[in-house]
């Protein structure tokens, strides 16, 4: 069993049959019997046929043994011990769970070889270490029609069980990029043609107002991390500055609802142009 592990959620296993983004493995589909005539359960059954993969029901009893080793597994002796986050997963996992290898991350290098859309749009985090900031801004991302995420290898959340489930399936819809020095990644952004928009919060004469730009496509959008925003080398590398305009009684926003809101206004002027 090593290297496998459980995805939960209808959301997360669509997306994961028909997208499949982190090139996982999928070895095998559990169903509570009792879920079993849903709608959507009857969906995921069919595209698991049509690509061979098992699709099983089970007892709840057993299903709670695969959340019970999902939780507690390199915990220490944990295992079985919290009946409540037992109880809270068993409600969220909607009754299906999937068996799969990894996540694999995709080739930045290859990717920007071979091109992204004149108007894509990627989104760059510099520093984001929250498991539910970083799930968050990848549904955002894929609500916005981005076209990848790029992460550093060191200092960063990286994608695992709860970040699938925080995000409801995004994980699997959209290419992450892992890289190991972001200043040289974002470099060759710019050498591809790419124009670098870094999210900040301060107030300088060079910051521009979300409202007030026109983005200069394809554009990379960079976020900071969740205590020091981005990191000096990154933010001198930017193209443009940018930030929200907010009431003064309310320091900053969150750094996934300030995503939403930027990647937004990108969209908009995306959709514009295509």
């Amino acid at each position: 069993m090593q290297n496998r592990e459980y995805l939960y959620g209808i959301n997360t296993i669509l997306s994961l049959l028909n997208v499949n983004a982190g090139k996982r493995r999928i070895y095998k589909i559990y169903i509570i019997e009792n879920k079993f005539h849903s709608d959507r359960i009857k969906q995921i059954c069919l595209l698991a046929k049509n690509k061979d993969i098992p699709a099983i029901t089970v007892g709840e009893e057993f299903f709670t043994g695969i959340l019970d080793q999902s939780l507690f597994s390199g915990s220490s002796g944990e295992s079985g011990k919290s009946y409540f986050k037992l109880s809270e997963e068993l409600a969220s996992s909607q009754g299906i769970a999937a068996e799969v290898s990894g996540y694999n991350y995709s080739d930045f290098e290859g990717d920007l070889k071979s091109g992204f859309s004149k108007n894509g749009i990627l989104t760059v985090l510099d520093g984001v270490t929250d498991v539910g900031n970083f799930g968050s801004i990848l549904r955002n991302c894929c609500a916005f029609g981005i076209s990848g995420v790029i992460i550093p290898a060191d200092r960063s959340v990286s994608v695992n069980r709860r970040v699938s489930k925080i995000s409801s399936g995004a994980t699997e819809e959209i290419r992450i990029y892992r890289v190991i020095n972001l200043r040289r990644s974002i470099d060759m952004l710019k050498e591809s043609g790419f124009w670098i928009y870094g999210s900040v919060t301060d107030s300088e004469a060079n910051v521009k107002a979300v409202g007030s730009i026109e983005y200069n496509f394809p554009v990379a959008i960079v976020f900071g991390g969740e205590q020091n925003g981005l990191s000096r080398l990154v933010r001198n590398n930017c193209d443009f500055l940018i930030k929200i305009n907010i009431e003064q009684s309310i320091q900053s926003l969150n750094v996934s609802v300030a995503s939403g809101i930027i990647l937004y206004t990108a969209y908009l002027q995306k959709s514009l142009k295509n």
